[in-house]
């Protein structure tokens, strides 16, 4: 899912964002974090840089509804006070994650792959992924995948569902 536009700040343990449209925001605490500063060149003509990396938990409400999330952000700036380029990535609390990679169907209890499985291999045929551009579970645990811009959402068999 990509986020909509909006505003990240981190500010010493805390990151919050803000969505332009005001539908989306997202409070929550570092559980852990680090900065580190890389320089290269010499003299007069050295560049620096700075990589932050934080793991984070809060709350995310999207359009007046809270949910508890568990996320990560990896940021690498010019300035050890800016944001930069990088990502932020959260998954619901109490669900599973479920995500594309290449052919397969990945899920895992939390972004740190604890009890990551796989389905599917790459290809055209039962089972077989291409990946995907669609992805929603039903309150049952039934998966379903869209596998191109205009197909129809298909079922997968994972588990039990």
């Amino acid at each position: 899912m990509t986020n909509p536009a909006g505003t990240l700040n981190i500010n010493g343990s805390t990151l919050t964002f803000q969505s332009t449209d005001g539908t989306m925001s997202i409070n929550a605490t570092f559980a852990s974090s680090s900065l580190v500063e890389s320089c290269a060149g010499s003299g007069t003509n050295v560049t620096c840089v700075y990589t932050f990396q934080g793991s984070f938990r809060g709350t995310l409400t999207l359009n007046g509804v809270p949910q508890a999330i568990n996320g990560k952000t990896y940021q690498v700036s010019p300035t050890p006070t800016q944001i930069g380029n990088g990502s932020t990535a959260f998954n619901s609390a109490y669900t599973p994650l479920y995500f594309s990679n290449t052919g397969q169907l990945v899920r895992s209890d939390d972004l740190n792959g604890t009890n990551l499985t796989t389905y599917g291999t790459q290809g055209s045929g039962v089972g077989q992924f291409y990946g995907a551009y669609g992805m929603a579970v039903d309150s049952s645990g039934r998966i379903y995948v869209r596998t191109g811009p205009r197909s129809a959402p298909t079922e997968a068999a994972w588990g039990n569902s």
